[in-house]
């Protein structure tokens, strides 16, 4: 059955927990969920306008980005299901803003932390899991 096709009842637990959820992902800032993917691939240009986020989702995590792939998954999913037009808009905005960082930054390299993180693994030298969040991006794409 497709995604698209599926109703929660509602006044049901599993219909509270979907709209909470639905409204998370449209409470989370766009520009916050980007930022740590600007400043790589802008060379660390601040954009004044954006909270940084904590845990590893901080700008000095060697695991930032990887949220950003579960933040499209979960859209992608919650727009099968309601066709929710602001969230649409808002994963529109994030894979737009993607392109352009990958352009920017001259390579077409994509990612929320700098490639030196993929050399080190190449290298056998700790670094954690760049594989895993350039995956969770691909993931939501």
């Amino acid at each position: 059955i497709p995604l698209s096709d599926v109703r929660l009842l509602a006044g049901s637990a599993f219909h509270a927990a979907f709209e909470t959820n639905l409204a998370y992902l449209k409470l989370l800032s766009t520009d916050s969920l980007l930022l740590a993917w600007r400043l790589t691939a802008q060379g660390g240009k601040w954009s004044p306008g954006s909270l940084r986020l904590m845990g590893w989702e901080h700008t000095g995590s060697e695991l930032r980005g990887h949220f950003l792939g579960h933040w499209l998954s979960a859209s992608a999913m919650a727009f099968a299901a309601t066709r929710d037009a602001e969230l649409r808009h808002r994963m529109t905005e994030v894979v737009e803003e993607l392109g352009k960082l990958a352009a920017a930054h001259g390579s077409g390299y994509l990612s929320a932390f700098p490639p030196s993180f993929l050399d080190r693994l190449e290298a056998i030298t700790p670094v954690w899991a760049p594989y895993y969040t350039l995956h969770k991006l691909l993931a939501g794409l």
